[in-house]
């Protein structure tokens, strides 16, 4: 649900481009240079342009029309590239499923989306796809990516894609509390925000990304595949994230650039006493705070620098830092909206709150999707008529206009009346010399409604408890109500598979505990 599309082409955020035509040009004008690495596999721009344009005629022979929906479950790989392209140039739009749906997911978003086929990858790491999705309801056809790449074109190879820029380019999965949505995003959105943010963060032609985040999210397919095949850099493919092997492909791969969570970043810190990368490193992180002494330990000891930012799967980055921001701001806030993108805090009555003043985020402007895909109602529940997107976020802005994320709003806890951020205590507690990681959820509590509870990784074998942690923060000149009142030392966080923690399955756990053993209130004020 785009509105302000005039404005957004006259001011010139949305231009008349599709990802496919920049990888032509480059074909044309650089078309030996490297655009993937995938093991030993490697594709030139004009191989890439070739393959690409040889599969949409498969394609289209297998009945592919304009506007058709392509779902496909593959792993990271040059195929995910290639199709990805290729359904563009067919006049298709690309659904990328996640790895790890079974039957009951598959179906849920090809039912969903009507997709006219379903691409999978055959036999992998011991599944065998095939045999999955022949499981699956719908009599849509369905193809292994071996016999989609082995079949012979029949027809001529197209030359450019029959969209216009305004036209539905992929649509991405995200869960909600109700259902699975399919969330559509056009070619000039995602083209405005590849652009955009190569020019942030000085990223071009001359750059290696290394994407080891899935193809099948946001984070890989849009900041991975799409940000570098638009500025016609050369894009590291990783199956699945290995710190030390993520250390030598970007030694030997020339690798400049890398996407993902702040843990991915940690990975790469921690192996600082015997590597040293042979590249300057610029990384977007994004989904969780960066801690203060990771930020410096990735400058000085790596040559890395952090860079946060914030999006969603409703709208591609909306803001981000900026690679000159002092320490500081890098460490402590999620960046400032990009040019061209309205972001702001509303209120419950709906206008937008004072500096310092936490509210829900909403966004407008050419970086949001055009909505879920089938699904009016729910379109209609997130995406207003005047174009605002409302993000379900909490969050606040500082006078200087960066953005503070407090995490989504059912994530707050409200202890006893006041509202008590999850991210600032756990930013606040990863200062603790014997915490690696947290995660901080509410926990049910008779008296006060929700207490804190503090789920620690410890760095080594000592495991800090509630007085410990307590005493750190109360040093540090931290209100009361915000200390944790429960400790649970964990081996490793729970995640999704982009990295973010899974604070609603910790909130899951303590629920189940509470329901077996009810547990009367014992926090003081």
């Amino acid at each position: 649900m785009q509105t302000g599309v005039r404005r957004y082409r006259d001011e010139g955020w949305w231009q008349d481009d599709r990802l496919t035509d920049d990888v032509r040009r480059h074909a044309r004008d650089a078309g030996s240079r490297t655009a993937v690495v995938d093991g030993e596999r490697r594709y030139t721009y004009g191989e890439l342009w070739s393959e690409a344009r040889r599969v949409a005629a498969v394609l289209g022979a297998a009945g592919v029309q304009t506007g058709d929906v392509i779902s496909t479950q593959l792993p990271n790989g040059w195929e995910c590239v290639v199709v990805h392209l290729a359904a563009e140039l067919a006049g298709a739009i690309h659904n990328p499923l996640a790895i790890q749906f079974r039957e009951h997911e598959i179906d849920q978003v090809t039912n969903l989306l009507d997709s006219k086929l379903v691409v999978n990858a055959g036999v992998y790491r011991d599944t065998d796809y095939a045999a999955i999705h022949a499981g699956t309801t719908g009599g849509r056809r369905r193809l292994t990516v071996e016999d989609l790449f082995a079949a012979t074109p029949d027809g001529p190879l197209p030359e450019a894609s029959p969209h216009a820029p305004g036209d539905a380019a992929f649509i991405l999965n995200t869960s909600g509390t109700v259902a699975i949505k399919g969330v559509a995003h056009t070619h000039e959105e995602a083209q405005y925000s590849s652009r955009t943010v190569a020019e942030m963060m000085r990223f071009g032609r001359n750059d290696t990304m290394l994407c080891a985040i899935p193809m099948s999210w946001g984070g890989g397919l849009c900041w991975g595949v799409r940000y570098s095949l638009h500025a016609g850099a050369c894009l590291i493919s990783m199956e699945r994230w290995d710190p030390e092997v993520a250390a030598d492909l970007l030694d030997r791969e020339g690798g400049t650039f890398v996407y993902g969570p702040p843990t991915l970043a940690r990975d790469l810190v921690d192996l600082a006493d015997e590597w040293r990368p042979a590249n300057p490193l610029r990384m977007i992180c994004a989904g969780a705070p960066i801690p203060r002494q990771m930020c410096v330990d990735a400058r000085e000891r790596l040559g890395l620098d952090l860079v946060p930012g914030y999006g969603q799967t409703e709208h591609l980055h909306s803001a981000l830092g900026r690679l000159e921001d002092p320490i500081e701001l890098l460490t402590s806030t999620d960046g400032r909206a990009l040019p061209g993108v309205e972001l702001v805090a509303v209120d419950e009555a709906g206008s937008v709150c004072a500096a310092g003043e936490t509210g829900e985020l909403m966004c407008r402007g050419p970086n949001v999707s055009l909505g879920y895909w089938n699904q009016p109602d729910l379109t209609s529940e997130t995406y207003r008529a005047d174009g605002w997107q409302m993000t379900r976020d909490a969050g606040w802005f500082d006078d200087g206009g960066s953005l503070h994320v407090v995490g989504r709003l059912r994530d707050l806890i409200i202890r006893g009346g006041l509202n008590v951020s999850p991210r600032e205590v756990e930013e606040l507690l990863l200062r603790h010399p014997d915490v690696a990681d947290v995660a901080v959820v509410g926990e049910p509590d008779e008296r006060y409604g929700e207490r804190i509870c503090a789920f620690v990784v410890p760095k080594g074998a000592h495991a800090p408890d509630v007085d410990e942690l307590a005493a750190a923060l109360a040093e540090a000149g931290v209100a009361r109500y915000k200390h944790p009142e429960r400790v649970v030392a964990i081996d490793a966080l729970p995640l999704t598979n982009t990295g973010k923690v899974r604070h609603a399955a910790l909130r899951e756990q303590l629920a189940a505990e509470h329901a077996a053993s009810p547990m009367p209130g014992d926090a003081g004020p």
